[in-house]
């Protein structure tokens, strides 16, 4: 038998008196009300069962070039069957690495043709941070500005890839929600259309009004 776990919910005093009202009235529990309620959750979240990742390469800029010293070249990859998307392009937040005093040690960027605007894409001091996939791919840069992480760079390396993959995830799984759920309302409108979900009150010009 597997292992069970205790979630705790913080709901309001409103919330809470209906949710045991109705509950006394179905025969339920409150634990078991939420337990269906995730269950349901899970089994019908787009990203249960997939299997996605996100691979990064960080590679030098030609010793050449005057930003080399401090800037790296960042490319990723979404890897899964991207024909769920169903689009070319998957929009995400790049992440931000300010400290609590405001500074703000490393960045990561976009290519300018990986830049995406959408609502609610600028940071904590108006940075733009919109950015999208291509075909499962980005590419940018990564910016050091602490002189002390000059010669550990696999440090800010190893953050911006955490963040980077948590970010493009939860882009992914706000894109296929959005499939599904428009897929859903697409159905309930056809029904609708059909008179499938539309109560036959045919019968009512069958009376006889006199």
């Amino acid at each position: 038998m597997a292992k069970e776990n205790i979630v705790r919910v913080r709901i309001d005093d409103v919330l809470d008196n209906k949710l045991k009202s109705l509950c006394t009235m179905d025969g339920e529990s409150p634990s078991s009300v939420v337990r269906k309620l995730i269950r349901l959750y899970v089994d019908n979240h787009p990203m249960t069962d997939k299997l996605w990742d996100v691979s990064f390469e960080v590679t030098n800029l030609p010793e050449t070039n005057e930003h080399a010293w401090y800037s790296y070249i960042l490319r990723v990859e979404l890897n899964g069957d991207l024909s769920l998307l169903e689009s070319d392009e998957l929009t995400f937040l790049l992440p931000e690495f300010f400290e609590d005093n405001g500074y703000e040690p490393y960045r990561v960027d976009s290519a300018y043709y990986h830049r995406k605007a959408f609502p609610n894409c600028t940071g904590k001091k108006g940075r733009f941070l919109g950015a999208k996939l291509t075909k499962g791919k980005w590419k940018g840069a990564i910016f050091i500005y602490r002189d002390s992480l000059l010669d550990t760079p696999d440090i800010c390396f190893e953050e911006i890839k955490k963040n980077m993959k948590a970010n493009i995830l939860s882009g992914l799984s706000k894109h296929l929600i959005s499939i599904t759920q428009g897929k859903l309302d697409d159905s309930i409108l056809g029904d609708i259309l059909a008179n499938k979900l539309v109560r036959d009150v045919s019968f009512i010009d069958d009376q006889d009004e006199s």
